[in-house]
């Protein structure tokens, strides 16, 4: 008996993609496990977005952190010298007015 191959799907689409447990969650094969910690309020909102989207917690994550790495932040944001050195910005009193308009304030500057 010959088949047609067009009729015959090949091996990989039998293969599901996810795998329903009878919990209601779905399990990915070849899928890592991360645990974080979050604060309460975040958890209520995560709730909150994966009830409105209609996805799981999870899925949610992987899209949220996909986002995030694909904008190529880190996860130490910048900090400028203004922003660390903020309180001393105009501390002092008593010198010259124009000290960053003047050049000659800037005679010997540099010199050994």
């Amino acid at each position: 008996m010959c088949i047609k191959s067009e009729l015959v799907k090949p091996l990989h689409a039998y293969i599901p993609t996810s795998i329903v447990i009878p919990t209601g969650t779905q399990y990915y094969p070849g899928m890592n496990t991360l645990t974080i910690k979050i604060p309460e309020t975040l958890e209520q909102d995560l709730i909150r977005l994966s009830k409105q989207a209609h996805i799981s917690k999870s899925e949610l994550v992987r899209q949220a952190l996909q986002v995030f790495l694909a904008r190529g932040q880190s996860a130490v944001p910048f900090v400028s010298a203004l922003d660390q050195a903020g309180d001393l910005v105009g501390c002092f009193s008593g010198g010259p007015t124009d000290l960053s308009t003047n050049p000659e304030h800037l005679n010997g500057f540099g010199s050994v």
